[in-house]
């Protein structure tokens, strides 16, 4: 599948934008997940072209300036494409990196487990995300598997708060990032019957999983922020 990602051009214009919007207030007007929102602007992964058309359309509808392919939006050979990034533990190759092999080992064999949780506790500024990224990279360059990220940093308030809202956003997020449809119409129903921790389990088991083709590994970062909020 092609994906888009910005041109310099593009990611200037951009930026004037999200000086003006946050994430979720760009997301709603533009009719886009929050997310797909965040990868255009953020630039560090390529989105499909019904949502990069859906967002050039907000763009020149609502700014006094054009948006246009080629000129501000390009097709990218890969779906992600590495950026300088300027928290250097964030880098897989950072010198600030601490490197511990055994500890990698164990987390890559764990992912290859079926059905595995693999918690990993540690302190702030440990490189516990850089950890999970070194081993990730490894997992994709040797295996096909599909990687979904989700930073709870990313979720509003509102869904930090409320365990149903918070489970439809991530089932929403995940669904995104597998660039399949987000179908959560009955969301509602489904929940006073069964409550949201099942439709959710329901969700990604007889909807996401079956649409997959390999294996799925779903990284959970910022976990702390659900019990701050007491979930």
């Amino acid at each position: 599948m092609t994906s888009y990602i910005l041109t310099k051009a593009g990611h200037e214009k951009v930026q004037k934008i999200y000086q003006e919007n946050s994430f979720s207030e760009i997301s709603k007007k533009a009719d886009l997940h929050r997310t797909t929102v965040s990868k255009i602007i953020v630039g560090n992964e390529g989105v499909s072209s019904k949502s990069i058309k859906i967002f050039s359309n907000y763009v020149t509808t609502n700014y006094p300036f054009s948006f246009e392919e080629c000129f501000d939006y390009e097709e990218c050979e890969n779906k992600s494409r590495k950026i300088k990034k300027s928290n250097p533990v964030q880098d897989t190759n950072s010198p600030h990196y601490i490197q511990r092999l055994l500890i990698e080992q164990k987390i890559y064999k764990s992912l290859l487990s079926t059905n595995y949780i693999l918690r990993i506790k540690a302190p702030k500024k440990m490189g516990k995300t850089m950890l999970i990224n070194r081993s990730l990279e490894k997992l994709k360059a040797k295996k096909k598997y599909r990687i979904v990220s989700i930073s709870f940093q990313e979720a509003d308030n509102s869904h930090l708060s409320e365990l149903n809202k918070l489970l439809r956003w991530l089932c929403a997020n995940v669904s995104s990032q597998l660039e399949l449809p987000v179908k959560l119409d009955d969301w509602d129903n489904l929940t006073k019957e069964f409550g949201s921790k099942v439709t959710c389990n329901n969700y990604f088991e007889k909807y996401l999983l079956p649409e997959l083709k390999c294996p799925m590994v779903l990284f959970l970062d910022n976990l702390e922020l659900l019990r701050i909020n007491e979930i």
